[in-house]
């Protein structure tokens, strides 16, 4: 689900339930604009705060506990109805995709204990920007001056600080699919501080697959929280070290944020081994579905057919 009522969305896992109290408690200077104590329907919203942000534009932060495990799949549309339609109109998050936890943990490469926080998280805490609660009927989702990553720093400021009440065990982002725990998550925010860039490694996730037909695939998961293709980089097994392929992903999923510059077909941009050609995809190689600016090396030969193609190409 694209951005709509919700325009970003993080959750922290829990293995109690903390008190709207206790998430309080923790947030120091934040502005609380006023709180809900009971829930119909705890996949639409549950026990809830609600936080000031840009409020001249009608934003605002939710912060609600949710009394279930994170819900890895959609829900039977008949038997488990709430949680179906929570998925449907995107109240777990922007661009969340069923699996996403699942593939979160497989790709859990900076964090070696989000297997084991994942088996034990029984709760867990969501947080969600909207500008249309309580708005006019015909009032614009996005205002006019959106700026998506302001958003991201709002709220993984916020989720850094409520990690730290009692029972919390991980930080996850459901539309990049990574997780982190409160410690690397304090870390790599004053790592983005100190070098004045954005925490990308909080926001989206690179992952590594071994399609088993001689190549590998390395993408980027997560960039349209940012308004921003993926990157996808295919390549002859052994021919590159991942960890420098996994470098170049990050590098031009930044230059395209910070830039707003747009890839064309057959472009070509410097990378590790040499040059890169882009090939843009209307969908990607690899769960969850999205657009993406997939690159090869340009004197790589022998590309795998499926590799090539994109979505609606029969060729």
């Amino acid at each position: 689900m694209a951005k709509g009522m919700f325009t970003q969305g993080l959750v922290l896992l829990f293995s109690a339930p903390p008190s709207l109290d206790e998430l309080e408690a923790v947030l120091g200077d934040w502005e609380i604009l006023g709180r809900k104590e009971e829930s119909e329907n705890v996949w639409i919203g549950g026990q809830t705060l609600a936080v000031a942000y840009r409020p001249e534009v009608n934003g605002v932060a939710l912060i609600d506990v949710v009394p279930e495990r994170w819900p890895d799949h959609m829900g039977d549309p008949e038997s488990e109805t709430d949680m179906f339609a929570a998925w449907a109109m995107g109240h777990l998050a922007p661009f969340a995709f069923p699996d996403n936890l699942s593939r979160a943990v497989q790709q859990s490469w900076a964090w070696d204990g989000g297997s084991a926080a994942v088996r034990d998280h029984r709760f867990f805490v969501r947080l969600r920007i909207s500008y249309v609660l309580g708005a006019e009927p015909d009032s614009k989702v996005l205002p006019e001056d959106y700026h998506a990553e302001s958003e991201l720093n709002f709220l993984t400021s916020l989720a850094s600080r409520l990690l730290q009440v009692e029972g919390g065990l991980a930080y996850f982002n459901p539309g990049g699919e990574i997780l982190q725990s409160a410690t690397g998550l304090s870390q790599a925010l004053a790592f983005a501080q100190e070098h004045g860039r954005p925490p990308i490694d909080l926001w989206t996730n690179v992952r590594v697959f071994n399609p088993e037909n001689g190549w590998m695939i390395m993408d980027s998961v997560g960039m349209a929280q940012l308004d921003t293709l993926d990157i996808e980089a295919c390549f002859p097994a052994g021919m590159l070290a991942p960890q420098e392929v996994a470098g170049f992903v990050r590098n031009v999923s930044l230059y395209l944020h910070q830039s707003g510059q747009k890839f064309e077909n057959d472009q070509t941009v410097d990378g590790p081994g040499g040059t890169w050609r882009a090939l843009l995809a209307d969908d990607g190689l690899i769960s969850p579905p999205r657009a993406t600016v997939r690159f090869f090396p340009s004197d790589a030969i022998d590309v795998p057919e499926d590799m090539l193609k994109t979505k609606g190409d029969d060729s």
